[in-house]
């Protein structure tokens, strides 16, 4: 593994045979977020992970700047990989999904897993926009422990409570490592409700797009149903039994469709 900074981001590089896999990680995760998927993929597979905004050893430049920023400064490091295949995870996913939009050169197929498309009504951004920011406050003067105890027990990851307790711990030890400061800046620039609707390019995409969700995840099931709906080249895959985080419960489920996209022509 080559690890190594590129524009602020931390990159961690597997070599393989072919164009590498990009992974972006979800919110409170790290490149290390993707060890267990990296353990089932075969050693052909090439895979190059980045820290997202507010993750990595660089500070974010500045707490205004906006989703669509941090998708252009991702552009900037992924260059050098184009066009290769991306994978991302919840936050990652969207950031993807932003990428598509913005800068569809880059990526020769997409695979989200429990990715938001984007808020239409403006009464709802608005109201996504106050609540991370209320989070961010609370995480500045709380904490990073406290935050993410609140965090854990949010009814979105009650899936995760039957899964083996070294497994929610080593998710812990990656959490462990970020910044209150950083993550409440994150949140406050990556927010949802300042992210524009990323559907339209996600609908029309030439690339292939798998949509993947767990099926105890009923919101979005609910809301890549209606993305997948209509379009072409969407495929939405459904895991079962299990909830939002598909890469952490069933990282088998996401290798094996990551292997299977591998061998079909785009």
């Amino acid at each position: 593994m080559k690890v190594h900074v590129i524009e602020g981001h931390l990159v961690h590089e597997h070599p393989g045979h072919a164009a590498p896999w990009i992974l972006l990680h979800g919110f409170t995760g790290s490149p290390m977020s993707f060890a267990a998927l990296r353990q089932r993929l075969p050693k052909t597979t090439g895979t190059v992970a980045l820290t997202l905004p507010g993750h990595g050893p660089l500070p974010l430049a500045r707490a205004e700047q906006s989703f669509d920023d941090a998708v252009d400064a991702l552009a900037r490091v992924l260059r050098a990989y184009a066009p290769a295949p991306m994978l991302g995870y919840s936050l990652g996913g969207r950031l993807a999904m932003g990428l598509l939009r913005r800068h569809p050169h880059l990526i020769s197929r997409l695979v989200a897993i429990a990715a938001h498309p984007g808020l239409h009504d403006r009464a709802a951004a608005q109201r996504r926009r106050q609540a991370d920011q209320r989070l961010a406050a609370g995480l500045r003067q709380n904490g990073r422990e406290a935050f993410m105890a609140t965090w854990q027990d949010l009814p979105l990851f009650a899936s995760q409570r039957q899964l083996p307790p070294a497994l929610l711990e080593a998710q812990r030890r990656v959490r462990r490592q970020h910044d209150a400061g950083q993550l409440a800046a994150a949140l406050e620039q990556l927010s949802l409700g300042g992210m524009p609707t990323n559907a339209p390019a996600t609908s029309r995409a030439h690339q292939p797009v798998d949509l993947l969700v767990g099926a105890k995840d009923h919101k979005f099931v609910a809301l890549n149903q209606e993305l997948a709906r209509g379009s072409p080249r969407c495929r939405l895959h459904i895991v079962e039994d299990v909830g939002h985080n598909v890469l952490l419960e069933a990282p088998g489920a996401v290798a094996r469709l990551m292997v299977e996209r591998r061998r079909l022509r785009s």
